[in-house]
């Protein structure tokens, strides 16, 4: 930590500009000094890698201490963010690590912006999953927006716009209605803030999305909160990709979950996953929201429309329903997330994108009617042609 109070009661603050080494060093020699939070007695450290920071000398103490010894790479890119927020216009005040009063808890840093209090969080390792929706709620009971900030180097990369998260992940990914979710890191290494712009999860663990950096010098944070468009040719490619593998490619392990599908699309159709209609594989804004991949909840909706005689009608609250079932008997896992968004949100979308294909038509708001078949294709070939005509369509 940067933060923290000498003997006299002066709060002591080693980030700022003014602290040189000739002065840190005589500050050290002078006084002593404590946790502001839990009062226990702190170290000033004095490195020449490391920025000068304070360390608990026995370290578990302390109830704001997040997860293990704060690592160089941690404290780099929350030095790094204080200064770069005191350089933008528009921002009132930056605090570093203040202890708030009313959540009793200590973010990295502290702005006022827009007359508004944002507690940002720059978290480099992985913790409790119950803590981090805890930080978050606390955060917002006292009308306090906060704003996760990944640290970079825990992002996979996978392909050129796939990357996969981990549920932990998940919990930093930003969700605004009826645009995709979005994620911000920072890499005190490359001295720039990463966006996931635009991210589509494929299955569980992989999402493709399109990411852009931002060098710290010569960027503002107004540039970095502006939501980009995106390049949908780009991200088109890389979906039609992920489906082309995921037809092609033998599955290697399976989840219990993924082959109790399997087995039961066998029993159905006769058919394996990799032969499903395109139709089971639509890049929707709110696919996020289900856990399980997009080919398992879009292909147990496309069969039960398939049960819907042609011409037939069917209500949207039957489907609602039907996937129910299939989460209680465990087919479907919907996301655990800070802000949780109802799967029935997921499924609109899914039923209105077929009705732009043409699959189903809307009688009335809450009442559908089948008006073609769902048509299973048993030449990969063919199959493959109908996945990009499908995907373009859309």
């Amino acid at each position: 930590m940067f933060v923290a109070i000498d003997q006299e009661g002066m709060m002591i603050n080693v980030a700022e500009k003014k602290w040189s080494r000739q002065r840190l060093m005589k500050l050290r020699s002078e006084r002593s000094f404590i946790c502001p939070t839990c009062k226990q007695e702190v170290d000033l450290k004095i490195g020449s890698i490391i920025a000068a920071h304070f360390a608990h000398k026995k370290y578990g103490e302390c109830s704001t201490v997040k997860g293990n010894y704060e690592s160089e790479y941690h404290m780099k890119g929350k030095h790094d963010l204080y200064h770069w927020f005191h350089r933008q216009h528009g921002i009132e005040s930056v605090q570093l690590e203040p202890y708030i009063q009313e959540t009793r808890q200590r973010p990295d840093l502290y702005i006022e912006y827009n007359q508004r209090k944002i507690a940002i969080e720059y978290q480099c390792s992985t913790i409790d999953m119950r803590s981090f929706k805890k930080r978050s709620q606390l955060y917002k009971q006292e009308g306090i927006s906060y704003l996760w900030i990944l640290g970079a180097k825990t992002l996979t990369r996978v392909g050129k716009q796939s990357y996969q998260l981990s549920p932990f992940q998940w919990n930093f990914v930003i969700k605004k209605k009826n645009a995709a979710p979005y994620l911000y890191a920072y890499c005190p290494n490359l001295r720039s803030i990463i966006v996931l712009y635009h991210i589509l999860p494929f299955s569980s663990r992989t999402v493709i999305s399109e990411h852009k950096h931002y060098p710290l010098p010569a960027t503002s944070f107004q540039d970095v909160m502006k939501l980009q468009t995106h390049n949908k040719g780009n991200l088109r490619k890389e979906w039609l990709q992920k489906i082309k593998k995921f037809r092609l490619k033998p599955p290697g392990f399976q989840s219990k979950q993924s082959s109790r599908f399997h087995q039961y699309l066998y029993q159905m159709v006769h058919l394996p996953p990799s032969y499903l209609p395109s139709y089971a594989f639509l890049p929707l804004v709110y696919n996020y929201i289900f856990e399980s991949p997009v080919y398992v909840w879009q292909g147990l909706i496309l069969l039960f429309i398939q049960s819907i005689p042609l011409y037939g009608s069917f209500r949207v609250h039957d489907v609602y329903y039907a996937i129910s079932m299939r989460m209680n008997d465990g087919f479907i896992t919907v996301r655990s997330l800070t802000e949780p968004v109802s799967f029935i949100t997921a499924i609109d979308a899914y039923l209105k994108k077929l009705a732009v294909l043409k699959v189903v038509v809307f009688d009335e708001k809450e009442l559908l009617k089948k008006v073609k078949e769902i048509r299973w294709i048993t030449q990969m070939d063919e199959l493959l042609l109908e996945d990009t005509k499908i995907i373009s369509t859309i």
